[in-house]
């Protein structure tokens, strides 16, 4: 079984891959092939959370990712405004009325890199 992984915004795949390590050890004893993704796009991590990331280079999979955004929204490291998990955390503070302005900021280079990755190293299943 091949897993294609993808890491968040203002991650990167090494340190997605050292995130999820225990977890990708005991399935690569099993024969799972992972491969870990990030988006093209360099960005810097929210102030404060350079640690939370992981080392640099940070990416994402949009050209609309907005440290200033976020903080405008409330993200700074005393946010009130964490959630449950990280990726909560981040919805909750970009709003969902931006999801149509960002579909074409950078997505369609990364689809199309991606896309580039099945042909050549898929099938990965669905």
């Amino acid at each position: 079984m091949k897993i294609l992984a993808f890491c968040g915004g203002a991650s990167n795949a090494d340190t997605f891959r050292m995130q999820l390590l225990p977890i990708v050890h005991a399935l690569e004893e099993d024969g799972v092939v992972f491969r870990f993704v990030q988006g093209t796009h360099k960005v810097p991590p929210p102030r404060g959370y350079a640690e939370y990331f992981g080392p640099p280079p940070h990416y994402t999979f949009t050209t609309d990712f907005s440290v200033d955004e976020l903080e405008r929204n409330g993200f700074s490291q005393n946010s009130e405004q964490v959630s449950d998990t990280p990726e909560d955390t981040l919805r909750n503070l970009l709003p969902l009325d931006r999801i149509g302005s960002i579909n074409n900021n950078g997505y369609k280079e990364d689809v199309a890199w991606l896309n580039k990755i099945l042909e050549v190293e898929g099938p990965y299943p669905k």
